[in-house]
């Protein structure tokens, strides 16, 4: 039979065990991982809370599982927006295609030239 005071330290060593276990699936295990594949790198994602700069291609995050409003941006270029659902302990890929900004550049070297015969009735 257990004394009060065995008592009172298992329980504080069970108060502790949870805690810490709690403490571990909150910050490392309670996770998905979300890989976006794109062509054109830097690009930012931003998820409303949190922005993160992708510099590599294929790009990783660990997120909390949940269902993301995503919109993909770059300098240059369409910002793209994706609905994103994370699962929990599972890989979820998405592909995103940045489309570039068409920029109208100046010919230099054009002149506006006359015509010439042009009868007005």
């Amino acid at each position: 039979m257990l004394s009060p005071r065995q008592k009172g330290l298992l329980m504080l060593l069970g108060t502790i065990g949870l805690a810490v276990m709690m403490f571990v699936w909150m910050f490392f295990l309670n996770r998905g991982t979300l890989v976006i594949h794109a062509v054109t790198v830097p690009y930012t994602v931003d998820l409303g809370k949190t922005s993160n700069i992708c510099q590599l291609n294929p790009c990783r995050l660990k997120l909390y599982p949940h269902e993301y409003q995503a919109a993909f941006k770059k300098e240059g270029y369409f910002e793209e927006q994706r609905i994103l659902s994370v699962r929990l302990f599972r890989t979820d890929q998405v592909t995103i295609t940045l489309r570039e900004i068409p920029v109208l550049k100046q010919n230099l070297n054009w002149k506006p030239q006359k015509i010439k015969n042009i009868k007005i009735i």
